[in-house]
């Protein structure tokens, strides 16, 4: 797969603004779709990847996808819920959910169940994991389902699907309470298509000039029109579509190359995105506890250092594990690259690094 460190500088910019958000910093509050573009890489990676596979093999090997998406996604989360249940008891006497709540998260039901029930509480933030694992078991199946449709029908399938799943939101939020509406796979799982649409209408390839010059045109009006909507219904409901629509415009300049590219495979935002999976999954509980007790600030300051610092020694360690095991997995039966979807990093760790 190609080395695109502009995609993991997008995913920076995502996780940053997912925790702004939740440290209730009275500024940057648009962060609560910043999930969004989670999602809209997601559904470009996954797709590409598993369209090459049915190029070079005419089939998915399902067991082998299912294999590397549990060890890409679930020992760090594993790792989280360990350190959950050890200390959670400490810092939240009074609530005795915390078991049912680890249970919940490990089992990727957080979405429904959050929607549904309002939990889990401190590990509410897993609810995003659990819509990209229902969309990884189900996307793959409808490719495999697909795979005698052409190219044209398929982007023409998707572009529709796209267009009633948004109308489905926006029915949600206007006739739902925003929890219900707002935590589950059938109204979230936009972003993912749209992801597809771009990986099928374009793939790796460098987008044309044209292309290139309406993304950047795009995207432009698209990002001031999020930071100028102006109350959280209206956020929700046309700022996740803005959100997503401007996603796939980054994702579309990211493989053009160019300054936009380069900018966002600055080294620090690189980094910060190579370790995104470990902050978004840590971040959440520690801004919880620290944003009660002490303020907006301390989550800021002392929860981003704590989270850095968990989600470097995830990275270098358990995940650098995880690695290794996918790579072999991908050596043995699949093609070139299709270890790294979803929340995994679009390109290696820095040689200075990393050699994993």
């Amino acid at each position: 797969m190609p080395n695109l460190p502009a995609l993991d500088g997008l995913r920076a910019i995502a996780v940053i603004l997912v925790m702004f958000f939740h440290s209730r910093a009275p500024f940057l509050k648009q962060g609560l779709i910043g999930v969004d573009v989670f999602f809209v890489i997601s559904g470009f990676l996954i797709t590409c990847l598993l369209r090459k596979e049915l190029q070079q093999r005419a089939d998915i090997k399902l067991r082998s996808f299912y294999w590397r998406r549990f060890l890409r996604l679930t020992p760090p989360l594993i790792l989280l819920l360990v350190l959950y249940t050890l200390l959670a008891p400490r810092f939240w006497p009074w609530y005795d959910g915390h078991y049912r709540d680890v249970l919940l998260a490990a089992s990727y039901l957080s979405d429904y169940s959050k929607a549904l029930y309002d939990v889990p509480r401190m590990l509410s933030h897993t609810w995003s994991l659990a819509v990209e694992e229902h969309f990884y078991l189900i996307w793959p199946l409808l490719l495999l389902a697909t795979r005698g449709v052409s190219s044209r029908s398929l982007l023409l399938g998707l572009i529709v699907l796209y267009v009633l799943g948004t109308y489905w939101r926006f029915w949600c939020f206007e006739n739902q309470p925003w929890k219900l509406a707002y935590y589950r796979f059938d109204s979230r799982f936009t972003g993912l298509v749209l992801g597809a649409v771009i990986a099928i209408a374009n793939g790796f390839q460098p987008p044309s000039g044209r292309v290139r010059l309406f993304a950047l045109l795009a995207l432009v009006p698209l990002v001031i029109a999020v930071g100028l909507l102006p109350d959280k219904t209206l956020l929700l409901q046309l700022g996740v579509t803005l959100v997503e629509l401007a996603s796939a415009a980054a994702i579309l300049l990211a493989l053009g190359g160019g300054a936009f590219s380069r900018l966002l495979g600055w080294a620090p935002l690189r980094y910060l995105g190579l370790w995104s999976y470990g902050i978004y999954l840590f971040h959440f509980p520690i801004f919880m506890y620290l944003r009660k007790a002490y303020g907006w600030q301390s989550a800021l300051t002392v929860g981003t250092l704590i989270t850095l610092l968990l989600a470097m020694t995830s990275y270098y360690t358990l995940e650098a594990w995880a690695r290794k095991l996918r790579r072999k997995e991908g050596w043995k039966s699949g093609p070139k690259g299709t270890e790294a979807i979803g929340f995994a990093n679009v390109s290696e760790p820095p040689q200075e690094i990393s050699r994993d």
